[in-house]
């Protein structure tokens, strides 16, 4: 096992991308986004971001790894927020170690024709079943 998991960072890491995500969904859609990302109900609050850091602030620290894995796999996310959240995330598991400078030029360069973000996550996978290999 790897060093223990920052969950002050995480939790702060996952407000960043939250306070992206109340713009691009609307005040009826936020119970629904909630819940894909395993976040409580969003029940307080007078605006959209306040909702989402009432819900954030609601959910245990134990559930943070499982939302922060959602946000991952569902959300579109800009890469400093993705290559930030993986780096928090990957501290507590076990992991091939994938120098930075790799996981931002590796998914660009691939000419594999799928998007950029399908290209990232195939390298993520990669990486997580052993089947690449880098030095630092």
């Amino acid at each position: 096992m790897g060093k223990p998991m920052d969950v002050a960072r995480l939790r702060s890491l996952i407000d960043g991308v939250l306070a992206t995500l109340y713009t691009r969904y609307g005040l009826k859609e936020l119970p629904a986004l909630c819940e894909r990302l395993g976040l409580p109900a969003p029940n307080e609050g007078n605006t959209k971001h306040e909702r989402l850091v009432a819900s954030l602030r609601a959910c245990p620290d134990d559930r943070l790894l499982h939302v922060a894995d959602a946000v991952l796999d569902q959300e579109q996310l800009a890469q400093a927020e993705r290559l930030a959240l993986q780096d928090v995330l990957w501290l507590g598991r076990h992991h091939v170690q994938i120098p930075s400078r790799t996981r931002r030029e590796r998914p660009e360069t691939s000419t594999c024709p799928t998007t950029s973000a399908i290209r990232t996550a195939s390298w993520c996978c990669w990486a997580d079943y052993g089947t690449w290999t880098t030095t630092r």
